[in-house]
């Protein structure tokens, strides 16, 4: 499930990749986009 890395090295390229300028826009627009259509 990991690829072969250990967990930290893991954790590592996660928490980097959540650094990404177009991966927080996503977020922001995508994650309340989900919130809302759970409550429909």
């Amino acid at each position: 499930m990991m690829g072969g890395r250990s967990w930290d090295e893991w954790i590592e390229e996660y928490a980097e990749g959540h650094k990404h300028p177009v991966n927080r826009i996503t977020h922001s627009i995508g994650i309340p986009m989900i919130a809302v259509s759970a409550l429909l």
